[in-house]
């Protein structure tokens, strides 16, 4: 009963491994950003799942030869420390100065699978009885050489490497960081070997070792919370709790379904439909309480959103009204110019306060768009007479090409709201003395509005995130360390009610962009 016991221990940890593997790849796949190693160590984390996986099914085949078959899959692991290392070196900045290593790395890890699949037995043998497993590894006469590459080479290299760009860096923030991602390679290389005692029939419990998958996820997202490991943001944060939920929900479920299994077999009249229905018993109740959890989420958010800004309609209301008294004032030019300023920034703030409202009341529903017949053309000059005196003071050379008379069926404030914002983009992250191309044309059915300008650029990796609520590019943050992220999304959520697209293009850094939008054209009167 005990075999049996540790056995489905066993596999509830590999289970529970291969779910955390495959939710960490998915998640820094999707949300990770290329330059910093996170889509390299998401690669890590999907060979770390086929490792996973092919370990558990291999080692509970009953025929020792297809046991060996499944097993030999665990060649995977040559392309999982290939991939670290590159994901280390990434991290580190050193990948460009180091692309001999990372070669040597992938060449090695590539060359090894090649040679072992053509000569299993120099791998594996066939599977053995060992311990409570029904088949376990038996080593081949080379197996070594899996060792000498995971704790001789890889291991050491990447704590060399780490270990120079701490000596290097003079930030402390980043020797911290070095220094955490240090201990924790060393402890999960460390768990990851423990299994290796029992493939040299020393009899040391491999589920000591398959702890690991609990202790990763653990280092895995408090590395990534505390020291921001792959510019992990507020939202991107929430993300990982929530799909760190996820697996320990399904692991619940799976650890239920093994305790049947045990439970039948052990006491043959015992029902075995009882524990599946307690199982989903179990996973209703943590749905609800985690559906409520969000919706009290939600409605806080949307309730601070809206009082904070009710709030600020009261001191803009003030100036505005102030602002309209100094008009009707005698005062020099110089004076009434710098007043109408005040004015036309107030009223900007007072549609944004707007906008915040509704897209935090989209999800409700709360609110309605009020489309009229408009002319697109004749807004978008208004929107560029607006903005010219930020155009004067940065020394912008503006040029327009205004295709006339392009009507559209749309909410005028929210879509003003889309057009200045693209401009002010463009004026703000343009050099001084900078070419910014304003442009409305006339494409098939719709009516196309775009903003090119020759500044910042944006990576090309970035370019899929642009329109997502809270999300800067990295050189955006560094030239305005005060934005919030969030006028991109609101321009995206605006045409998006207006059944147009949105869309930017743009070489690369410092190759400036084009941010476009498009709108059905109104039917003729």
């Amino acid at each position: 009963m005990d075999n049996q016991i540790n056995l489905i221990l066993h596999n509830i940890l590999s289970i529970f491994s291969a779910l955390v593997a495959l939710s960490m790849s998915l998640f820094l796949f999707l949300k990770g950003e290329k330059k910093n190693g996170s889509r390299i160590l998401s690669l890590t984390m999907f060979f770390s799942t086929i490792l996973a996986i092919s370990h558990v099914v291999g080692v509970n085949i009953i025929d020792p030869t297809a046991s060996r078959i499944v097993l030999m899959l665990n060649l995977v692991m040559f392309l999982v420390v290939a991939t670290n290392v590159h994901a280390i070196l990434t991290l580190t900045g050193m990948n460009k100065k180091n692309l001999f290593s990372i070669s040597f790395f992938y060449f090695s890890s590539i060359a090894l699978i090649i040679i072992f699949s053509i000569n299993p037995d120099l791998f594996l043998l066939q599977s053995e009885h060992k311990m409570y497993f029904p088949n376990y590894y038996v080593p081949g006469a080379f197996n070594w050489v899996r060792l000498i590459f995971l704790y001789i080479i890889a291991l050491p290299y990447m704590i060399y490497v780490l270990a120079k760009a701490q000596s290097i860096t003079s930030i402390e923030s980043e020797k911290q960081k070095y220094s955490y991602v240090t201990f924790a390679i060393i402890i999960i290389y460390l768990l990851c070997f423990i299994p290796n005692f029992l493939i040299y029939n020393i009899d040391i419990d491999p589920l000591w070792g398959m702890s690991f998958a609990v202790l990763f996820s653990i280092l895995l997202i408090y590395g990534a919370i505390k020291y921001e490991l792959f510019n992990i943001k507020v939202i991107a944060k929430q993300a990982i709790i929530y799909a760190t939920g996820i697996v320990v929900v399904a692991v619940i479920i799976i650890t239920f379904n093994y305790f049947d299994f045990w439970v039948v077999n052990v006491f043959p009249s015992y029902p075995s439909g009882i524990t599946a229905i307690i199982s989903a018993i179990i996973a209703l109740i943590i749905g609800g309480i985690a559906w409520d959890f969000i919706r009290r989420k939600n409605l806080v958010k949307y309730e601070f959103i809206t009082t904070v800004s009710h709030k600020f309609r009261t001191p803009l209301t003030g100036i505005k009204w102030a602002t309209e008294n100094l008009n009707s004032m005698e005062l020099p030019p110089k004076a009434l110019e710098q007043i109408e300023y005040i004015k036309n920034s107030s009223q900007k703030l007072v549609e944004l306060t707007d906008l915040l409202i509704n897209t935090s009341s989209s999800e409700t529903s709360n609110y309605r768009y009020s489309p009229v017949r408009a002319n697109l053309s004749t807004e978008v000059i208004k929107a560029i007479d607006s903005l010219s005196k930020q155009i004067q003071t940065k020394g912008t050379n503006l040029v327009k090409n205004i295709e006339p008379n392009l009507f559209v069926m749309c909410d005028i404030a929210r879509v003003k709201f889309v057009i200045q914002s693209f401009i002010e983009n463009a004026i703000h992250y343009t050099n001084d003395g900078g070419i910014i191309l304003v442009k409305i044309k006339k494409v098939k059915n719709d009516a196309v509005f775009s903003v090119q300008d020759k500044g910042i650029g944006i990576a090309k990796e970035e370019i899929p995130f642009i329109f997502e609520k809270f999300y800067r590019t990295t050189e955006a943050r560094t030239i305005d360390t005060e934005g919030m992220g969030i006028g991109m999304f609101i321009s995206k959520e605006v045409i998006k009610h207006h059944k147009g697209k949105i869309w930017v293009e743009s070489d690369g850094i410092d190759q400036g962009s084009t941010f476009y939008f498009s709108l059905p054209l109104a039917r003729s009167k």
